[in-house]
């Protein structure tokens, strides 16, 4: 007999037996599978396929997804679910319970999709982050650093001298002919000494697990002498025209070498650096594999690219303004972003932003999110940056319609490259199993909105106002486009003031405006996990075509071998 189409055998418990055959409202529904979760939770071997089953056909029930506390049942079920994937002694069940939660990845109903992304996000995985002895190169105090940057450090270093640099954000980029590149990145103002120390630090760890990244990545070297920590540029050393403002006054810097593509962004304008779109698509998979090797040794890029809610109120909110992906609220600036990622023709840049997750307040599911969504983001920015003065407002008032710009199958193509990417970095998974989501809708939904600037104001509203200096009122304003001798005549603390700020992914504090692009990230996260999971138990994992279902039904008795060796029972 086909397990998928065998019949579910009654349950003897009449409640269950009644959640069973659909009988029950919602709030009975909610209580029994509570119940039954429960259970199941505390003794996991206690899960019986049948039971499984039951709940899966609750996930499904049409009364139930029509409630508007419909979600609050599906994470109670789900938690069952991966409480048996995990903790079951028999292998077939534990499938069986997993097989469950994956094939509602990419269902309709928002917060099955959900329920299910982030349950299957919580399976536990063989991964501990790695223990470190060492301190960072340089104490946090403010102890003076001994090594100085003058001419004659320069010129050991094969540049001639200051003069031939230029500046990209608050970094010197000197040319060392067939040297590669010298980049001299100085502290900020308001900055301690440890980030750029540990900057240094992450360059020296990541050089040494250089057999754990499978593909190129051009990884820094930093230059300081051995035990000098930061360096500091020589007061007799000229700095190039123009230096960002908000320098260290000391001159503090880190000094590293690094390849000539460290600067060469996946979307750089048009113009002379602009990279062919097949290349971009590689770097872009590339990218996602680097990220989730790390990833996969519990170390973390933390901002592939700037994600905020709300850039405005960073300073009096709690998160600081960073964007909750999984809240799927607006997302701040997203072209302005994407301007220069900390991805590039060389791999993965600015070293400062890596730590380890066991740091950290997220969740492995909540960092596979942040990079895949970098990364998709990125790639929605190429087709912009083909034109980058096609934004905003045009001159009837009417939102700039890009969309012209964008390429279906190319963005497409992007899109799979990252999936797969990731997935091989993270779970040694190859893209054989598809994706969890219809990927031409989600392109054509991608290029409807990142194609046309909708949402352009954000609100300065009066308690941000009262928390600024004028001074910091006017260079607020200035920052954000606002003529100087407007700023300087405009009131404070009077009134929210509207600015055309975007573009962004929905208007002000309102939910984003491509939801699609938070269930693909979910998805794609939640996938991942589960092929990592399913490799690590030894099962295989779970075909996806749009031809195939998979059905609830739990497979009958217990087939003998290995249940890696039996893909037949999993649908």
């Amino acid at each position: 007999m086909n397990p998928n189409s065998a019949p579910t055998p009654s349950d003897p418990d009449p409640q269950i037996h009644a959640l069973q055959q659909g009988r029950l409202d919602f709030s009975g529904a909610l209580l029994v599978a509570t119940r039954l979760v429960r259970d199941i939770q505390s003794q996991p071997a206690v899960a019986e396929c049948s039971r499984l089953a039951t709940l899966g056909a609750a996930l499904d029930h049409p009364d139930y997804q029509r409630q508007k506390q419909a979600y609050f049942l599906y994470r109670e079920i789900t938690a069952g679910l991966t409480a048996a994937a995990a903790g079951h002694p028999d292998p077939v069940v534990g499938e069986f319970a997993l097989t469950l939660l994956e094939t509602r990845l990419d269902h309709a109903h928002y917060g099955l999709h959900r329920a299910a992304a982030e349950a299957i996000g919580r399976l536990p995985l063989a991964i501990a982050p790695p223990a470190f002895d060492d301190a960072p190169p340089v104490t946090i105090e403010s102890d003076a650093p001994r090594a100085v940057l003058d001419l004659a450090w320069l010129r050991s270093h094969g540049v001639a001298g200051s003069g031939t640099g230029r500046w990209i954000g608050r970094s010197l980029v000197l040319n060392a002919g067939s040297r590669g590149l010298i980049v001299v990145k100085f502290m900020r103002g308001d900055e301690a000494p440890s980030n750029l120390a540990w900057e240094a630090c992450w360059m020296a760890r990541l050089d040494s697990w250089r057999e754990a990244f499978d593909a190129p990545f051009a990884i820094p070297t930093p230059l300081s002498p051995p035990g000098a920590g930061l360096m500091r540029w020589a007061a007799t050393l000229a700095l190039p025209a123009d230096p960002p403002p908000g320098l260290d006054p000391e001159r503090r810097v880190l000094a590293f070498r690094t390849a000539a593509e460290y600067f060469h962004y996946p979307n750089h304008p048009a113009g002379t650096g602009r990279l062919p779109a097949d290349r971009v698509c590689e770097i872009l998979g590339r990218c996602a594999r680097l990220l989730a090797q790390a990833l996969a040794r519990d170390v973390v890029h933390t901002a592939p690219i700037p994600l905020f809610h709300n850039r405005t109120q960073r300073h009096r909110r709690t998160d600081g303004g960073v964007y909750d992906w999984p809240r799927a609220g607006r997302l701040d600036q997203w072209l302005h972003s994407c301007r220069y990622p900390n991805l590039a023709q060389s791999g993965l840049r600015d070293f400062e932003h890596f730590t380890l997750r066991a740091d950290t307040a997220c969740s492995r599911y909540e960092w596979v999110g942040v990079h895949l969504l970098s990364l998709f983001l990125v790639a929605g920015s190429y087709f912009r940056t083909a034109a980058p003065a096609r934004v905003g407002i045009d001159a009837a008032g009417r939102p700039v319609d890009a969309r012209d710009l964008f390429d279906p199958h190319l963005l497409a193509a992007m899109i799979r490259s990252i999936c797969n990417g990731y997935r091989q970095g993270f779970a040694g998974a190859n893209g054989t199993a598809g994706l969890p989501f219809d990927l031409e809708s989600v392109v054509a939904r991608m290029i409807d909105e990142m194609g046309v600037d909708r949402h352009m104001e954000e609100i300065l509203r009066l308690a941000d106002q009262h928390e600024m200096s004028r001074d910091d009122f006017e260079r607020y304003l200035t920052d954000r486009g606002v003529a100087r001798e407007k700023a300087a005549a405009m009131s404070q603390g009077r009134a929210d003031i509207v600015l055309a700020t975007g573009p962004h992914l929905g208007g002000f504090n309102q939910p984003i405006s491509l939801p699609e692009l938070i269930r693909m990230t979910g998805a794609v996260a939640a996938d991942c996990i589960a092929h990592r999971f399913r490799r690590e138990r030894g099962w295989p994992a779970l075909g996806r075509r749009k031809d195939q279902v998979v059905e609830d039904q739990p497979p009958e008795g217990r087939p003998a071998g290995n249940a890696a060796e039996l893909p037949a029972q999993m649908g």
